[in-house]
């Protein structure tokens, strides 16, 4: 058994394709990589809404502005109750 593991593994499985593996882990990583985009997102779009509701808690908006809001909100709260 001389050559190590290596030598073994070659032996042992000589299906396995070394780019198969490399693709795989590509994939792997890109599945990673949009996993922390889109937590980049939700910490950004938490941070905007953060600053939202403060505004909304000290009144800080136009009867105009709360008005849309409200409109906002029913038409995505809407959306997503029909989309269930």
């Amino acid at each position: 058994m001389m050559g190590g593991r290596g030598g073994q593994s070659a032996a042992l499985y000589p299906n396995v394709n070394p780019s198969d593996i490399a693709n795989s882990f590509r994939n792997i990583l890109g599945q990673y990589q949009q996993v922390e985009q889109n937590q980049k997102v939700s910490n950004d779009t938490s941070s905007k809404l953060d600053i939202m509701f403060d505004r909304l808690n000290n009144n800080q908006f136009t009867a105009m502005t709360l008005t849309n809001l409200n409109a906002l909100s029913q038409n995505i709260n809407d959306g997503n109750q029909q989309g269930s």
